[in-house]
């Protein structure tokens, strides 16, 4: 009985590793993504009259958020990688997590990107290791809606 109270458990957690990525609505294929996440910027407001009564409130943010995305270097190339590069506007991307069967279990969508670096993996002739390309950028908004 336990055990399959276990099972059940990890069945419900979600995979890391089978996403697929949209930039501006056209698929590219990614082996990594760091940096989804959300903040708030907040302050403390202290009522007077001596009453010592404190109140944490939301300001208008001022955070900037970044997302990474790395992909193995690709030499028949898309177009749409060959113009992302420092300084490129990206209305839309998202990103969409699936389970073993293919189905989605959560979608990311961030909106108003701006590209703020791009890096190329390093170059060694002893690793065999695959050349990759790592692109940052910072976005706007993030939302988050999970499938049940």
């Amino acid at each position: 009985m336990a055990e399959a109270n276990n099972k059940a458990k990890y069945r419900s957690l979600a995979g890391n590793f089978r996403f697929r990525v949209f930039i501006d609505g056209r698929k590219l294929a990614f082996s990594r993504i760091s940096g989804l996440g959300g903040a708030i910027d907040r302050e403390v407001y202290t009522e007077g009259g001596g009453e010592g009564y404190s109140h944490l409130m939301q300001k208008p943010s001022t955070q900037v958020r970044s997302v990474a995305m790395e992909r193995g270097l690709q030499l028949d190339g898309s177009d749409l990688v060959e113009k992302i590069r420092p300084g490129i506007y990206i209305p839309t991307a998202q990103i969409l997590l699936l389970d073993k069967r293919g189905n989605i279990t959560c979608e990311y969508n961030l909106e108003e990107l701006l590209v703020t670096k791009w890096e190329t993996g390093e170059m060694d002739g002893l690793s065999g290791k695959i050349m990759l390309d790592t692109f940052e950028m910072d976005y706007v908004r993030m939302s988050r809606k999970y499938y049940g």
